[in-house]
């Protein structure tokens, strides 16, 4: 079955596009032109009617060796303008109102021909390359600086569902080859900055359980994606991804050459040419980056781990705190940052030495052996910090994540305050669609690393999620908050931190997750076949450790632990949204079992 039996509905679009329907079953297919109908029947014949050219007379035909790719060209088309925005598509005159169960479907010349002519030419359109930038402050506060802009570009609507189709073809290759860095988690299925952190923070505890102290550097890079050069990103392609012949043609047109116009307020500047970069707020240019900046792994040494999220690197270094392996370890990661200087000085690209930083992780005890103040790296002296912000999280050197817990309440109660202010204003449903957004997302994120946190800090995270349960539902702050939080079926912070815990572990399960934590699991084998074996069955083995402080807050021991103890109906689940909805009953029958 090629389609998906639902009702598809679509508006006009652009200049020379015509906008096709498929209603019904997968096998009549509608198009619509000036009130006109032409119906095709889905058949065994060797091409099929899909669409129709500018001039409305001439009839697009997809052979049936392409009508898999067309199909799968309508269903990103579909997923692409879902998640499109507005602002994004300055370049169109895009107009189109969504309805339900609405997909795009697009016909015509400039849509799947010229995907399938322009990709097997190996020519990208050059209107399609022209960007409008609009210059994004990168953190609120920031001072006006040109350096503290992200410079995304704003591009043609068109033009992202053909890199969006490229870039499906390419991910395909790239998986069924592994070429892409196990410990790169940007721009990835399955990855994000929460597993990349889940992996770094197993770590570092493992180094504590086994009384190390672990050495880190945090890379900072300036204006990584508009520094890469493009003679250096095909040569990448070629001799190391296998790209060629046509498709890296197509790549090399969709590179070069680009022009972009910058966009402030209401003022556009004239356009210029680019000779380097990937545009930012693309759908390839990412990806491609990841690519450029991915040869940066095969130059690490065996004893320095790294792990990245796009730009963002650290490079970490355990050791036993002697004095002799601290020396070692230390001169380790200078040798290293000297390494990856060489290579960006090589590849073109700038290592922030201002903005790099320097910590040392491990128990009061081990951390009181160091006597490392700071490290130099290519010749500036980087002060050792006792916490450092990495991919949104606060990490201090004992890991009790006080600073980041309090970081978080601070933003949250200031979003909650402004909330308060125009309750009175304010529905049910948008009051609980503001507080999830703005109050309850800064208390979830990377919450899986905050499990064996003390209760105090624990108790911050609850007062605030009680006060905005109270909120929604309009109640006094002395009404019962367990009440207001079972009335809005929300589940509490620690049971929350679990919930998340044991998402990772299913995804593991079924190896929808990173290799870097499934590695991390190892599945219970039983030494002797008894009934009671068959219980265990999708089960993993728990890691022994003496250090229960340290240990029963990794990934790696209170995953398995947790799953274990999970009835086999739960851990059986067929799909992730069944796991979820299982779960979260359990979890909100044992918690509310009073009422």
């Amino acid at each position: 079955m090629i389609f998906k039996g639902c009702p598809y509905d679509i508006g006009y679009l652009e200049e020379n596009i015509v906008a096709v329907s498929l209603h019904g079953t997968h096998q009549i297919l509608k198009i619509n032109i000036d009130n006109k109908e032409i119906t095709t029947t889905i058949t065994r014949k060797k091409s099929y009617c899909f669409g129709i050219d500018s001039n409305g007379e001439t009839i697009v035909t997809i052979e049936r060796r392409d009508l898999k790719a067309y199909a799968t060209f309508l269903d990103l088309a579909g997923k692409k303008l879902r998640c499109i925005k507005w602002m994004d598509c300055s370049r169109n005159m895009l107009q189109y109102m969504e309805a339900s169960y609405t997909a795009l479907i697009l016909a015509g010349r400039k849509c799947y021909v010229w995907m399938k002519m322009g990709i097997s030419q190996g020519v990208f359109p050059l209107r399609w390359k022209q960007a409008v930038v609009r210059p994004l402050l990168k953190k609120a506060g920031l001072e006006l600086i040109y350096s503290n802009y992200r410079p995304v570009s704003n591009l043609s609507f068109l033009s992202k569902l053909i890199e969006k189709c490229a870039l499906y073809r390419l991910n395909e290759h790239v998986k069924d080859h592994d070429l892409l860095p196990t410990n790169q988690s940007a721009y990835r299925q399955f990855h994000s900055c929460e597993s990349a952190l889940l992996r770094l923070v197993n770590d570092i505890l493992d180094g504590m359980e086994h009384q190390e102290v672990t050495a880190m550097i945090a890379v900072d890079l300036s204006a990584a994606f508009d520094t890469v050069d493009h003679s250096i990103l095909i040569n990448v392609l070629e001799y190391q991804y296998g790209v060629n012949g046509t498709a890296l043609k197509w790549i090399d047109s969709y590179l070069r050459p680009r022009s972009c116009r910058v966009n402030v307020s209401s003022t556009t500047s004239s356009e210029r040419q680019l000779e380097c970069s990937v545009p930012q707020g693309s759908c390839l240019g990412p990806w491609l980056y990841l690519v450029y900046a991915g040869t940066l792994f095969d130059i690490i040494p065996p004893s320095i781990t790294v792990y990245g999220f796009a730009d963002d690197h650290t490079a970490n270094k355990r050791f036993v705190p002697t004095l002799t392996n601290e020396m070692d370890a230390i001169r380790d990661l200078q040798d290293c940052a000297v390494l990856i200087n060489t290579w960006m000085n090589s590849n073109k690209l700038k290592m922030n030495n201002a903005k790099t930083e320097f910590i040392l992780f491990g128990s009061r005890r081990q951390l009181s052996k160091c006597q490392t103040k700071d490290i130099i790296i290519c010749g500036d002296v980087i002060k050792s910090k006792t916490c450092i912000r990495y991919l949104g999280a606060f990490l201090d050197e004992t890991l009790n994540f006080k600073d980041h817990i309090t970081k978080k309440c601070k933003t949250a109660m200031m979003n909650y305050y402004k909330i308060k202010c125009i309750r009175s204003y304010l529905s049910k449903e948008a009051t609980e669609t503001l507080v999830l957004s703005l109050v309850i997302s800064h208390l979830d994120y990377c919450n899986v690393i905050l499990f064996g946190v003390s209760q105090t800090d624990l108790y911050k995270l609850q007062r605030i999620q009680n006060m905005c349960a109270k909120l929604v539902l309009n109640r006094s702050k002395y009404d019962s908050a367990k009440q207001a939080l079972f009335d809005l079926h929300w589940l509490p912070i620690k049971a929350r931190i679990t919930f998340k815990i044991l998402t990772y572990m299913y995804n593991c399960h079924v190896g929808n997750a990173p290799s870097y934590l499934i590695n991390l699991l190892n599945p219970q084998v039983s030494k002797r076949s008894l009934r009671s074996s068959e219980s265990s069955i999708g089960c993993y083995a728990v890691p022994y450790n003496k250090k229960k402080t340290f240990s029963d807050r990794s990934f790696s021991t209170i995953g398995p632990k947790l799953w274990n103890e999970l009835g086999t109906n739960v851990r059986n689940s067929e799909s992730l949204d069944i796991f979820k909805c299982r779960l979260k009953t359990l979890y909100f029958q044992n918690y509310f079992e009073l009422f």
